[in-house]
């Protein structure tokens, strides 16, 4: 017994260090889907998030060759695309040179590692900034009326029979629920922030995860002893869930902050299809 039990914790060490590894250095994709009756064709959404500066093959290559030869009809990159305001952002440009190959449009919010310069830089680039105050954009033309928007856009958003709100920070009930009440068409957003977690335990779920940010940003829980172990007190902290009459997706994100470790929670992209009704 005596060597048994040191064995024993020998090997969970390992395994566990070998799963650490794995989800942090590898990338996955997941798929999920929503039902949009309101959609003459299938739209689909690759949904990026958190990368803070990390790497993923040279120049991306990993990605991409995850990806292989799909398209999507946007890509949305929510934020913390550097891991620290000193940071220089060539991950982040290499990423966005990988995603668009895939896709006509790529989206990119502010998270609260970025700074404005690198914002800048990935709108030189080519992506669109989805900021506060910012302008909508539409994608897929031929499916319907399928809009990006910022939480807080420049101007009153027109009719759409599908509107995706993209923000870095998940949002409280009650404010989705006020968000919604003026939004048109199928509610779908899109989060990041939360990292899944980064570390995860089995049975508990996450150990600690950021809370949500209400109607005007401010996050009311932040205080640690309501954000270790979220799952357990009913807090979504990635996946796509029905919330306050919307469908909200927070992605894991791919790179770590604090202890630059992912355990049980995979670096991931998720490609998001907007179903329509078959005929």
């Amino acid at each position: 017994m005596r060597r048994v039990i040191p064995t024993l914790i020998t090997l969970g060490l390992l395994s566990a260090g070998f799963f650490a590894w794995r989800d942090t250095t590898t990338v996955r994709l997941r798929e999920v889907e929503i039902a949009a009756p309101g959609l003459a064709r299938d739209v689909t959404i690759l949904h990026v998030s958190d990368l803070h500066g990390a790497r993923f093959g040279d120049g991306q290559a990993d990605i991409g060759s995850l990806l292989g030869g799909r398209t999507f009809d946007a890509v949305v990159i929510n934020g913390d695309h550097i891991p620290t305001f000193e940071s220089p952002p060539d991950p982040a440009l290499e990423l966005l040179s990988i995603l668009a190959t895939h896709a006509p449009t790529v989206a990119v919010t502010r998270g609260n590692h970025d700074t404005a310069g690198v914002l800048d830089a990935l709108a030189e680039a080519g992506a669109v900034h989805l900021g506060d105050g910012r302008p909508h954009a539409a994608i897929a033309p031929d499916a319907g009326t399928v809009l990006l928007a910022p939480v807080r856009p420049s101007e009153a958003l027109p009719d759409a029979d599908v509107t995706v709100t993209v923000s870095h920070f998940p949002m409280t009930d009650e404010a989705l629920r006020e968000h919604v009440a003026v939004t048109g068409g199928l509610a779908l957003y899109l989060f990041g922030h939360t990292h899944g977690g980064q570390m995860r335990l089995p049975l508990l779920g996450a150990v600690w995860a950021p809370g949500p940010v209400d109607a005007y940003g401010e996050a009311p829980r932040r205080h640690a002893a309501e954000t270790f172990f979220p799952e357990l007190r009913g807090m979504q902290v990635s996946g796509l869930a029905e919330r306050a009459g919307a469908h909200v997706h927070i992605s894991a994100g791919l790179g770590t902050q604090g202890v630059p470790v992912r355990l049980f929670c995979p670096a991931e992209v998720t490609a998001i299809t907007l179903r329509a009704s078959a005929e």
